[in-house]
């Protein structure tokens, strides 16, 4: 399957045939969407303008937002670590979702408090945060030291 979406519409699938689109009234939280991810076992997670995180196994759609435990509900990027985790860049910094329970990652560990609208791992598992608010800004995470820098 092939995912696209439009900022302030919809996700589509394209199965090879036929496009498939969901929308706010086929369980979606939110039509304008900011970033979208397939994980490794097959969901699909789709970071809305405001509405939270929503993730879709194929059949339900489940949203995460800051009553669950999420950073903040406007999420521009979310990526996959290499051990399974993922990771919420929200408009109130980074969340961590390990698959049962978000922990967030505030300013006080050395991450950015802001909009988070990028994350990448490099070759040694460390993670990379940017923000192009107010300017340009990266920070790494680095998980077996729980330690970031700037």
């Amino acid at each position: 399957n092939l995912w696209f979406s439009t900022r302030h519409d919809n996700v589509s699938r394209y199965d090879g045939q036929t496009f498939t689109t969901f929308r706010s009234k086929d369980g979606l939280v939110h039509n304008g969407i900011l970033s979208i991810v397939q994980d490794r076992e097959g969901n699909l997670w789709v970071g809305t303008w405001g509405g939270g995180v929503s993730r879709y196994d194929g059949n339900t759609w489940i949203t995460f937002t800051q009553e669950d435990g999420l950073a903040g509900n406007y999420v521009g990027t979310i990526a996959q670590d290499r051990e399974g985790n993922l990771w919420v860049g929200t408009d109130r910094g980074v969340s961590r979702y390990d698959g049962h329970s978000f922990e967030n990652y505030p300013a006080a560990a050395g991450l950015w408090p802001g909009p988070v609208s990028c994350i990448a791992e490099d070759g040694q598992g460390n993670l990379w945060f940017g923000s192009g608010l107010p300017v340009l800004m990266s920070a790494k995470y680095s998980p077996g030291s729980r330690t970031s820098s700037p």
